[in-house]
């Protein structure tokens, strides 16, 4: 069958460099590829924005590394007066088609300015926003069973068990963070047999393969995107679709310098 394949993430999916999404492409050869990955978004819009992806093309088949925890997303009707106050603001709003736009998403990453900084402050639950990236993965297989679309969802960190604050911090220290009330009510309801749970980051520290940048923080080289996806993503895809390009290092060493040139 000839798939759409939706790949969905964020700033780690959508590097300067090539990551597993373009490895994936080069591997298969991909052609239209569907690009869903923006940088500084949470996992509410990376999951709802991929549905909205399938129900825009035919025979889709998802391919989407969530991300941690506390980047979370906010909804805004209007973000005329939010990008007044917040003028020097990079993330811009964007709806679930993934386009600029005045309402949509506001996803600032572990970045909170503002209001958002505010709300971090005074109201911000770390138990909720956990269960609500349990409660979207619940949402995205059930929609892509129903469906009967191809589902692969990855983690680009240790998302369940460590934040990206600490990660920014080059601190790995597993904790679970779905241990509460909250969460039990979706951890025995989701499909975890295909995830695992370390994660890109939590992959290459065990492996001693780089991962970390003084300037960019918990963002992967090339090198270190294709050993994961040799090990996680390939061995799975490789049932749907025949592989065209089998030594993709030289591609990899080449985009490997521009991790070290920042």
């Amino acid at each position: 069958m000839k798939y759409s394949v939706v790949f969905s993430g964020a700033s780690i999916t959508n590097s300067p460099w090539y990551t597993w999404k373009d490895f994936v492409i080069e591997r298969y050869h991909i052609r239209n590829p569907v690009e869903n990955a923006h940088r500084g978004v949470g996992n509410e819009f990376i999951i709802n924005s991929t549905i909205q992806k399938c129900q825009e093309h035919a025979n889709p088949f998802v391919v989407a590394m969530l991300t941690s925890i506390d980047k979370w997303d906010w909804y805004v009707q209007d973000s005329t007066e939010c990008m007044r106050i917040n003028a020097h603001e990079k993330h811009p709003v964007r709806n679930l088609q993934g386009s600029i736009s005045i309402g949509g998403f506001w996803s600032t990453g572990s970045w909170f300015p503002g209001a958002k900084e505010h709300y971090k402050k005074h109201y911000y639950s770390q138990d909720y926003f956990a269960f609500k990236t349990l409660q979207n993965i619940f949402c995205l297989q059930q929609f892509c069973k129903s469906k009967n679309i191809p589902c692969v969802i990855l983690f680009d960190s240790p998302v369940l068990n460590c934040l990206e604050q600490d990660i920014n911090n080059q601190d790995l220290t597993y904790k679970s963070l779905t241990d509460n009330e909250l969460c039990r009510s979706y951890t025995g309801q989701i499909d975890w047999s295909g995830i695992y749970q370390p994660g890109l980051i939590g992959y290459c520290d065990s492996n001693d393969l780089e991962w970390f940048h003084s300037e960019i923080k918990g963002h992967p080289p090339s090198l270190s995107h294709l050993a994961f996806a040799e090990q996680h993503l390939f061995p799975v895809l490789d049932s749907y679709f025949s592989v065209k390009t089998l030594d993709l290092r030289p591609i990899a060493q080449k985009f490997q310098n521009m991790f070290y040139d920042i």
